[in-house]
């Protein structure tokens, strides 16, 4: 196998490897690096140069590297406070700091007293909410059934704080 072969297996190995990633700046690095080593690949062919495949490949990188940009704007940007940090953590670890903070958006913080009932059986419920401390009883036909423990447990045992959108 000639050197310019084996460029040409890591550019399409990085570009297959980048279907693993879940992260879109990493995603998109990888195809950049994929991207990189395909101009060189088509570059240094025997026949000499493929300005198409060179063409759209620049095409390509400029184009992840536009959105690497963005989405590295973006995150600079995105502030979440304590709270909204923790939550972020240990209920969405999914979530990128924009999406959560999006997310957050759109809910609102409630601090709820012990006794309050969120929601009753049988009743449709109007909002999603989370239970970000505190401990919250899940009762059945009259009966405790279970107890949620978040596991983030508040200064104050006697309120229930919840996210709801």
């Amino acid at each position: 196998m000639t050197t310019l072969e084996v460029v040409g297996h890591v550019s399409f190995a990085l570009g297959a490897v980048s279907y693993w990633v879940r992260d879109e700046i990493w995603l998109r690095s990888l195809l950049i690096l994929s991207f990189a080593t395909g101009l060189i690949y088509n570059a240094l062919p025997p026949v000499g140069p493929l300005w198409l495949v060179l063409f759209w490949l620049v095409v390509y990188v400029l184009i992840n590297l536009y959105r690497i940009t963005t989405k590295l704007a973006e995150r600079r940007n995105v502030r979440l406070s304590e709270e909204e940090a923790e939550l972020r953590e240990t209920v969405f670890p999914e979530f990128t700091p924009v999406e959560f903070a999006k997310l957050m958006r759109i809910g609102t913080w409630k601090t709820v007293p012990v006794g309050t009932t969120l929601t009753v059986q049988g009743e449709t419920v109007s909002e999603v909410m989370v239970v970000q401390s505190g401990h919250l009883s899940v009762e059945i036909d009259g009966r405790a059934m279970h107890t949620l423990n978040p596991g983030l447990t508040s200064t104050k045992e006697s309120l229930l704080k919840s996210v709801s959108w």
